[in-house]
This record gives C-alpha cells, sequence and structure tokens, in this order.
C-alpha cells in the first residue's frame, strides 16, 4: 500500500495525487474514524472541493472502493478546511483490465 495525502492508503505502489489504475482494483482509504471522511465527487467538486447535497459520504476510517468501471473517478475529504490544508484529494483515471500501471 502506499500512503496519499494524509488520511489515504492506496493498493497501488507508487500512486500519487492523480493516477491511471486498472479495471478491479481495489482503493483503501484509511483514517481515524470522526476525524475524515470520503466524498465521490464529480470534476467540478474535485476541483472546488465540494460535494452537491445529497453526495455519499464514508465515514468508517477504513472505507473500500472497487474499481469497477472505467472512467475518471474524483475523492475528496469532506471535513470542512480539510481540503485547503493539504492534499487530501485524490484522481484516478480507470483503465481497461489490460491496462499495466507504469512502475
Amino acid at each position: 500500500m502506499t500512503k496519499v495525502g494524509p488520511l489515504m492508503l492506496i493498493t497501488e505502489p507508487g500512486l500519487r495525487e492523480s493516477s491511471s489504475l486498472s479495471v478491479t482494483t481495489t482503493v483503501f482509504f484509511n483514517y481515524p474514524e470522526g476525524v475524515h471522511n470520503v466524498l465521490k465527487v464529480n470534476g467540478t467538486g474535485f476541483q472546488e472541493c465540494a460535494a452537491p447535497a445529497g453526495t455519499v459520504v464514508l465515514t468508517s476510517g477504513k472505507d473500500v472502493i472497487n474499481l469497477a468501471t472505467t472512467g475518471r473517478k474524483w475523492y475528496i475529504c469532506g471535513v470542512s478546511k480539510h481540503r485547503q490544508v493539504g492534499p487530501q484529494k485524490l484522481f484516478i483515471t480507470v483503465m481497461p483490465a489490460s491496462f499495466a500501471p507504469r512502475s
């Protein structure tokens, strides 16, 4: 696993704030419960660090997301001011299963 920002642990070695991964990759967000959270947002929400009303908030501290479809995926921490303090957000481009990430 690789740490991304102060709250996220990811299964892929070398993963950065912005990375390409293949379908079937599992992403783990590991953080202190009650201190952080994870919100899946769109590109605008990612840039503005804002989630629209009704966004599902993950709060377990051990959130697991399976990348099942190709495309762009954006995740942010929704705790007030955490997004501005540091890189507590992640952008992933999910590629077909035949894609091999660069090492």
